[in-house]
């Protein structure tokens, strides 16, 4: 019973159509076959959406792991046993990873943004007040000073790191002044 389960979940996770009764598989095969299939679940819901939006929010492991109710080390031993877990963490994690960088350049250099100014008129036909725009506005936010620096030290650390490092070669006269010195403490 278990070979033909992994046939048939093969089967599935290869894209092929395979009809299935519903007295070909019992409830627990279902369960085994919908988890392997559809990703890992925990209190009976599928974890792996879940997952997503909080690995998407930039959470650490043991932020997602007390979001979804488990233990870190639970997490750890899904990220180790299932690739689905770990590949979603990874990918999701990674895009807010970009979303800040993305947001960091933005604000180094400079953005314009468009200012909505929408007041409450009373309308004398509908006797009754109604929210009109009345301005809209295009601004320039400055640059960040702040986040250019960041991103300068972080992308390109060998010309804007704060501490400079200065090697000092001495050719052969550093041993007559070795000699010199030497001499004078005599």
């Amino acid at each position: 019973m278990a070979k033909s389960l992994r046939i048939k979940q093969r089967a599935l996770l290869l894209g092929k159509r395979l009809r299935l009764d519903a007295d070909q598989l019992s409830e627990q095969e279902s369960d085994e076959l919908m988890t392997k299939t559809q990703g890992r679940t925990f209190g009976g819901e599928f974890v792996v959406p879940k997952i997503e939006a909080l690995a998407a929010k930039g959470l650490n492991n043991r932020e997602i792991a007390k979001a979804l109710g488990i233990g870190e080390r639970t997490l750890y031993d899904w990220i180790r046993d299932d690739p689905q877990v770990s590949h979603t963490i990874k990918k999701y994690r990674g895009l807010a990873d970009i979303e800040v960088e993305n947001s960091l350049y933005k604000s180094a250099l400079g953005f314009k943004i468009e200012e909505t100014k929408i007041e409450r008129v009373w309308n004398r036909d509908i006797r009754d007040y109604e929210t009109v725009v009345t301005e809209i506005q295009e601004r320039h936010i400055a640059p960040n000073t702040a986040a250019q620096i960041f991103y300068l030290k972080n992308r390109m650390a060998n010309r804007y790191k704060d501490k400079v490092e200065t090697e000092i070669t001495l050719g052969a006269g550093i041993e007559q002044l070795a000699f010199a010195v030497k001499r004078r403490g005599e």
